[in-house]
């Protein structure tokens, strides 16, 4: 069912999108992150005007879940910590933010990269046609991860993910890489298409086989009218020579920091209590640091940190109490050392 606002209700939102977006730019880089809309063609004038057309907007158009989603989602510069938005989004969308069990939406996808994530973002918008991206990190299954990230931060209702391929002339011929790619034209007039691809071998500074493959693949999209993005993202090494036109960005750094945050952000829905997140977040960085002997060291290691959100998931799609599930992931930590 479409969601309509009464007169007193309208008002308590724009009064909550106004204290949580009190000046244009923050309101218009959620508008375009969160709902892919530029603020300038839904409403001009003043900020109070503007507020009050973007809601009539979005009740028009059957966007108005989507824009309170949005507007507390920080992945799309929204405001999260924001009382009368936390209010007005509760009154509106009931039971929103309670029903989901935490395991839900606790994927491995979702684990820090919002600065990675909002460079290639930024490379990305107002962009069509092809796009070549390098990730200077191919370990594990964080390909995988950051195309799902990047996907949902794109906020588009469809887009194609084509299936991990790598540069391996002695199994896959460049030929045959950029075959696969040119399968997707159809797909292209319908949505954006984002291409995984992983260098053979990342230390190898010899870049003729990914010179190669993005000649080709530039020839045959360059003068091609494509009204969506065609997203070739390229993992590599920190020491991988990527080639000409291709934006590099920075390697995927995970914190202690992060760490906290994320068992923060779990552990709060279920009303844990402050011990329990302590004694879960000092298990996750012990568990999960890249060097044990250098005591200054705030840095985790990024396949560490997917197994320990991988067997975390599966411990809470049992709905244990924090009692069971400290013990338990105890126990499961203890096993893998």
């Amino acid at each position: 069912m479409q969601l309509k606002l009464k007169g007193k209700q309208f008002q308590q939102l724009k009064e909550a999108l106004l204290s949580a977006f009190p000046n244009p730019p923050k309101l218009e880089h959620m508008v375009r992150c969160g709902l892919d809309q530029n603020l300038d063609a839904i409403a001009t004038g003043n900020h109070n005007d503007v507020v009050f057309e973007l809601i009539k907007w979005a009740e028009t158009n059957g966007s108005l879940e989507n824009l309170l989603i949005a507007a507390r989602n920080k992945d799309c510069d929204g405001n999260p910590g924001n009382p009368e938005l936390k209010r007005i989004y509760e009154e509106l969308l009931p039971g929103q933010a309670t029903t989901k069990q935490p395991y839900e939406w606790l994927h491995p996808s979702n684990f820090d990269l919002n600065d990675l994530i909002k460079d290639c973002f930024n490379e990305l918008d107002d962009r069509q046609g092809l796009i070549g991206l390098a990730v200077p990190y191919y370990k594990h299954d964080f390909p995988v991860y950051f195309c799902e990230r990047l996907k949902d931060r794109l906020n588009k209702s469809h887009i194609t993910i084509i299936r991990t391929t790598a540069l391996k002339p002695q199994f896959t011929s460049v030929d045959t890489v950029v075959k696969k790619i040119k399968d997707n034209k159809n797909n292209l007039q319908k949505s954006d298409v984002i291409c995984r691809i992983l260098v053979d071998d990342p230390y190898n500074q010899n870049t003729s086989i990914t010179d190669d493959f993005w000649q080709k693949i530039y020839a045959e999209f360059k003068d091609n009218n494509i009204e969506h993005r065609l997203i070739v993202i390229m993992f590599g090494s920190e020491n991988s020579i990527f080639p000409e036109g291709v934006n590099k960005l920075k390697p995927p750094q995970f914190t202690r920091a992060d760490a906290n945050d994320w068992v923060l952000n779990v552990t709060r829905p279920l009303k844990w209590t402050q011990n329990c997140q302590q004694k879960w977040k000092e298990m996750m960085i012990n568990n999960c640091l890249e060097d044990h002997n250098d005591s200054q060291n705030r840095l985790l290691n990024i396949g560490y940190v997917y197994e320990h959100l991988n067997y975390t998931i599966d411990l809470l799609k049992q709905k244990p109490s924090e009692e069971e599930f400290l013990k338990e992931l105890q126990q499961r930590i203890q096993a893998y050392v």
